[in-house]
């Protein structure tokens, strides 16, 4: 009886290996069913008999089986079933596999963390797996330091399989070396060797191909961590170990050579990289993608959006065919849907849109991105920016800069004629208010009409949220709350480290701190997004008529410190102005020194290498604009408290610098209106009339 269900396994798996799913499950039928491991197989055959589009109900069958593995070993069955055994083992590699491929890390992490922790008794090649795939998992959430433990484990794996190597050479015994011709492709795509030893599985790695997946693990890692000297040692080692086969097949390592060059602002060589990696795109699907995706990339730190946009649609587009290309029944097989990489492409486009001026395209980008990257902070302060950005457009436009007390102006000479509005004209106060500050491409400040008239029509898709300062706030407290939420994470996590974290694996040294630059520099990153939201967060709630939260958004920013010259004046005019519109002049008095200006700043706008600037508070240097504007809300703040000479000594300082500031003008026209000097006032007036 035992003979024959080995025959059947065999048969099975010969058939399974040979694409012949049918054969392999009428063979698994006649084993016993309730073998977990049967079933097990059964259910694989299964999803690759129905062209692999089947997730849900493959990640149901391996749950289903693996927890009543988990409950026959709490009941004290020390048999075969027990967790710690290779069919459960099996059981949870199979589902981290699918939900890797379904993107799902985070889950696929958690099974993938517990097997390594219980590593030793696993199989020796599927250990090798294991840690292959929580690598994988490690750098696509970002986690580097946790990665180099992994390493160092693989490290000590290859050495045992190098002397394992040598011991069969010295018998005679040795297999023929791997061509070195496309190895490291077939490395990555865990190919089956064509050993045909029954000892060794099918899936084991010959010490070659194990060599190379490290030099390029490794060099991943480095690369992550911004470590130039120590990824450029394990490329050169990866790309001496792997070479590009006659029919043009790209080397990954390349790819990862081309990235090195990226980082270190290389970019005509980067690009040049890419151009020899390519060659056609002859190692499968998915790779033209990812070569215009990545040339989107350069073009995007060489200040060329408009071209990187046209490589980033390029790539979208390929990368839609290819996930679309091969399923049956007009279904997306898993494989495939591994490899679709719409919501990165998206987010790229995004935001070269953004900052060529489409503020509504870039928002609809960042909407379909935001289905895989709903907890990135990043991608929220990119959703407030665009429905900020697309605010300032409808002001800027012709009909926004009309005062909304005339609807138009008929007749000319004596029989000229104001025409008034028939609705209501909104909310109009009895003094002036600070003037409103919002960040334009260079860093100027403008005034902002008053909500109820400026206020534009939410824009966007209906399934995700229309694009409006009501959602700019929205997206702004997402992305605060998730940075507060990692903070509160990582402190934790340190606590744990200072008090005693758990040991790695049994000969696995602890990797002890993480690259102390590369912890700095995210550090300075974060620093700068959350700056950046609470001045999102403050500025449209100042256009949403709520100064409490803009005030506490901006005082939260001046305390982070460390502000850029540009964030620190439109904090500080965010607060000045709040303060105002809660009747407290005297504290608004004192955000709106002169000495926020520094003389070392130059006082012009300063343009990109394509003519536009970026609407993103990234610390653009102050313009002349916001210069003028400061001074003109501080004498603002002084007529508050009745300190008119004051206040014209601001005026005037903000002439000198803008002598066609409207807000400048109209401020001084107020000035002169309540001193009793009509004439004067209506001269000012007579310059920024409705139509001139």
């Amino acid at each position: 009886m035992e003979e024959k269900n080995a025959e059947q396994a065999f048969a099975a798996e010969t058939a399974f290996n040979a694409g012949d799913y049918a054969a392999a499950l009428s063979a698994l039928q006649s084993l016993a069913p309730e073998d977990p491991k049967v079933q097990q197989n059964v259910l694989v055959a299964q999803h690759y008999a129905r062209g692999c589009t089947d997730p849900e109900l493959v990640l149901a069958g391996l749950q289903g089986i693996r927890r009543a593995v988990a409950g026959r070993s709490a009941d004290g069955d020390d048999g075969p079933l027990k967790e710690e055994t290779d069919v459960a083992a099996h059981t949870s590699y199979n589902e981290a596999v699918v939900l890797f491929q379904t993107k799902q890390f985070k889950t696929a992490l958690h099974l993938l963390e517990g097997l390594y922790l219980r590593i030793e008794p696993i199989e020796e090649q599927l250990a090798v797996r294991v840690c292959f795939l929580l690598l994988d998992s490690y750098l696509a959430l970002g986690l580097t330091e946790k990665a180099a433990g992994v390493l160092l484990y693989l490290d000590k794996a290859l050495a045992v399989e190098q002397e394992k190597a040598a011991a069969n050479a010295g018998e005679g015994g040795a297999a023929a070396p791997e061509p070195a011709a496309g190895l490291l492709q077939r490395a990555l795509m865990m190919e089956p060797t064509t050993s045909s030893s029954s000892a060794e599985p099918l899936y084991a790695l010959t010490p070659e191909a194990f060599g190379l997946l490290l030099h390029y693990y490794k060099a991943k890692q480095h690369l992550l961590n911004k470590s130039m000297k120590s990824s450029k040692r394990e490329i050169k080692c990866a790309l001496a170990a792997s070479q590009t086969s006659a029919a043009g097949a790209a080397s990954p390592a390349l790819y990862l050579k081309s990235n090195l060059e990226y980082l270190r602002a290389n970019y005509r060589k980067s690009i040049k990289l890419l151009h020899e990696s390519w060659q056609g795109g002859a190692d499968g699907e998915g790779h033209t993608a990812l070569y215009f995706n990545n040339l989107g990339c350069v073009h995007a730190r060489m200040g060329k959006n408009r071209a990187a946009s046209f490589y980033f649609l390029r790539s979208l587009r390929e990368n839609n065919a290819a996930c679309v290309a091969g399923g049956p029944d007009g279904k997306v097989s898993l494989p495939a849907y591994s490899r679709n990489r719409r919501s990165e492409i998206q987010y790229n486009l995004g935001l070269q849109l953004l900052l060529i001026g489409q503020p509504r395209d870039a928002f609809s980008c960042f909407q379909e991105a935001a289905l895989m990257y709903y907890d990135s902070p990043r991608l929220w302060l990119r959703m407030a920016e665009c429905c900020v950005a697309e605010h300032v457009r409808l002001l800027e436009q012709p009909d926004a800069s009309k005062s909304d007390l005339v609807s138009e102006v008929v007749g000319e000479g004596d029989s000229r004629r104001l025409v008034l509005p028939t609705r209501g004209i909104g909310s109009a106060g009895d003094a002036p208010a600070a003037s409103g500050l919002r960040p334009d491409d260079s860093g100027a400040q403008h005034t902002v009409l008053p909500a109820a008239s400026a206020a534009p029509k939410p824009r966007g898709d209906a399934r995700f949220g229309a694009m409006s300062l009501e959602y700019a706030v929205k997206s702004s407290r997402n992305c605060l709350l998730l940075l507060r939420g990692a903070a509160a994470r990582a402190g934790a996590a340190a606590q744990a480290d200072a008090s005693g974290a758990p040991a790695p694996p049994p000969g696995v040294e602890s990797e002890g701190a993480a690259n102390t630059s590369a912890d700095e520099e995210r550090a300075k990153e974060t620093a700068v997004v959350m700056q950046s939201a609470l001045l999102a967060l403050s500025y449209a709630s100042l256009c949403l008529d709520n100064p409490v939260v803009a005030r506490n958004a901006a005082l939260e920013a001046l305390e982070l410190g460390s502000l850029s010259a540009a964030n620190s004046f439109l904090a500080h005019a965010y607060a000045a102005e709040s303060e105002c519109l809660l009747r407290r002049p005297e504290e608004a008095e004192k955000h709106l020194s002169p000495s926020l200006l520094r003389s070392d700043e130059p006082a012009e706008d300063e343009t990109s290498s394509e003519g536009h600037r970026p609407l993103v508070f990234d610390g653009h240097c102050v313009s002349s604009s916001s210069k003028s504007m400061l001074y003109v809300n501080l004498s603002i703040s002084l007529i508050a408290q009745r300190k008119t000479a004051q206040a014209q000594s601001m005026l005037q300082k903000a002439l000198e610098i803008d002598a066609n500031s409207a807000p400048a003008l109209l401020t001084k026209a107020y000035l002169e209106l309540r001193s009793g000097h009509t004439e004067a006032c209506l001269r000012l007036l007579k310059l920024r009339r409705t139509g001139s």
